[in-house]
C-alpha cells in the first residue's frame, strides 16, 4: 500500500480544496483528530477500535509496543568482538518474526557493522563465518523447512558439523527459548592422517559434483596442502580436470550446458574434515577464488543450453571469428546484433559488449544500446555471485567459445 499513499494524499488535498473555506477548515479538524485516533490505536492500542468490526474484518490492528528485550544488539556485539572487527558473514538460520534476518539486519545497518547478514543455508555453510540459532518457534511453516533441518543437525544429529560450528554465545530468550550463537573454528580431526584424508577426498570429489557435473570423463583431481593444514580442513588448491561434462543445476531441472577440456582451480579451499574422515563425503565451507584455466564450448552445445531458459526459446546463435551474433525472436520488436565477449573488470569474471544492435529490424544509435541490451547482460548478476570467480583469456573462433590461460 506505501507506493498509492502520495497518490491518495494528492487526490485528497484535490477534493479538500474543491470545498468551500468554512467547510474545508471544519474537515480538516475532524480528519486531524481522526487520524489522531486511528494512529494511537494502531500504535498504542489507546482506544478499543480493534474491537469494532466491518464485514467481520476489524477496523484498525493494534500492535502495541512490546516491553520485551531482545538481545539482538547483545548477539552482534559478540559477533563482531569474536571476528575482531573484520567483515564477516552471519547466517540467521530462524525466522521468527522477532529473531530473523531482517531484525538483525537492522541493527547491522543502523551501526556500520562490517557484517554481511544472510538466511539459511541450502546445501553447505559455504563462506558462512557466525550461526544464530534459536529452539523453539523458528517461524511461519511454510519458511522454516531449511531452519528446521539445520536445528536438527545441530541438536546432537551431527557431530561433525557440531564440531566445524563450536558454541560461543547462548542466552534465553523472552519467549521461552534459548538463543545460541555458533563460530566457524575448526578443529583438527585425529583419528586419519593427511594422506588418507587426501585419498578420501579425491575419491569424494565425484560423488561433490554429482548434483552440478554428469558424463565426466576421465576426471581427475590435484591437491596442493601441507599436512598439517590439511587435517584442519585448509586445501591451498584443488585442481580439477575433465575432458568432457554436462553441468547445470540438476535438482532444478536447469539448462545444461556441454563442456570439454576443462580445467578448474578452487584457491584457498576450506572444508569439514570430521565429516570427510567420518564419511568421505566432502562438505565445503569456504573458497577463496574459482579460477576457470581452460574449458571449450561448442556452438551446437551453447545454443542448446542458451534455449533451455525461460524467455529465449526463440534465440539463434552463431560463434564467429571474435564475437557471437545473436538473433532474439520474442514478443514485441526482435532483437539482433553482435556480441563481444571480454574477460570483466571489478567483481564480475565476464563483460559482454554489443554491437550492431537492431530493434524489430531498425539499427539503434549507439546511445541506445546500452539502453535496450541492459535487459540481457549477464555481467551485472555475475557481478553479485557469492564467490570470487576468474576467467582465463576468451577467445571466440569459429563454432566455438575458448577459454585459456595458456597462448
Amino acid at each position: 500500500m506505501l507506493p498509492l499513499l502520495p497518490v491518495a494524499a494528492l487526490i485528497a488535498a484535490a477534493g479538500l480544496r474543491s470545498l468551500a473555506p468554512p467547510w474545508r477548515r471544519v474537515l480538516t479538524v475532524a480528519l486531524v483528530c481522526l487520524s489522531a485516533v486511528q494512529v494511537s490505536a494502531a500504535a498504542f492500542a489507546a482506544t478499543p477500535l480493534a474491537r469494532w468490526t466491518a464485514f467481520g474484518v476489524p477496523l484498525v490492528f493494534s500492535f502495541p509496543p512490546s516491553p520485551a528485550e531482545w538481545p539482538h544488539r547483545q548477539i552482534l556485539d559478540v559477533i563482531v568482538r569474536e571476528a575482531g572487527g573484520r567483515p564477516a558473514t552471519v547466517s540467521v538460520v530462524p525466522n521468527y518474526n522477532f529473531f530473523s534476518v531482517s531484525n538483525f539486519r537492522y541493527y547491522a545497518v543502523r551501526d556500520r557493522l562490517p557484517l554481511r547478514l544472510t538466511r539459511a543455508w541450502d546445501e553447505y555453510p559455504l563462506g558462512v563465518d557466525f550461526v544464530i540459532l534459536k529452539t523453539g518457534d523458528l517461524g511461519p511453516d511454510f519458511s522454516i523447512a531449511k531452519p528446521k533441518r539445520i536445528m536438527e543437525r545441530l541438536a546432537g544429529g551431527d557431530p561433525a558439523l557440531e564440531r566445524a560450528f563450536p558454541v560461543i554465545w547462548q542466552g534465553s530468550l523472552p519467549d521461552g527459548s534459548i538463543g545460541t550463537v555458533r563460530r566457524r573454528s575448526v578443529a583438527p580431526v585425529a583419528e586419519v592422517s593427511p594422506s588418507v584424508l587426501a585419498g578420501r577426498f579425491r575419491d569424494g570429489v565425484a560423488r561433490f559434483l554429482d548434483p552440478y557435473a554428469r558424463d565426466v570423463e576421465a576426471l581427475g583431481v590435484e591437491l596442493a596442502y601441507a599436512p598439517d593444514a590439511l587435517l584442519k580442513g585448509e586445501i591451498r588448491q584443488v585442481r580439477v580436470l575433465a575432458r568432457s561434462a554436462r553441468v547445470a543445476e540438476f535438482s532444478r531441472n536447469g539448462a545444461q550446458l556441454r563442456l570439454t577440456d576443462l580445467r578448474v582451480t578452487l584457491e584457498e579451499v576450506l572444508i569439514n574434515p570430521h565429516r570427510l574422515a567420518a564419511s568421505g563425503e566432502i562438505e565445503l565451507l569456504d573458497v577463496g577464488k574459482i579460477k576457470v584455466e581452460q574449458l571449450v564450448v561448442g556452438e551446437e552445445d551453447l545454443r542448446a543450453f542458451l534455449t533451455g531458459f525461460r524467455g529465449l526459446k526463440g534465440l539463434s546463435v552463431g560463434l564467429e571469428e571474435g564475437a557471437v551474433s545473436v538473433a532474439l525472436a520474442q514478443r514485441g520488436p526482435d532483437v539482433a546484433g553482435r556480441l563481444e565477449l571480454l574477460n570483466g573488470r571489478g567483481n564480475s569474471p565476464l563483460a559482454v559488449r554489443a554491437e550492431r544492435l537492431s530493434l524489430g529490424g531498425i539499427s539503434l544509435p549507439r546511445f541506445l544500446v546500452h539502453w535496450v541490451f541492459r535487459h540481457y547482460d549477464p555481467a551485472p548478476r555475475l557481478a553479485r555471485l557469492p564467490l570470487a570467480v576468474e576467467l582465463g583469456r576468451i577467445r571466440v573462433e569459429p563454432r566455438r567459445i575458448v577459454i585459456s590461460s595458456g597462448p
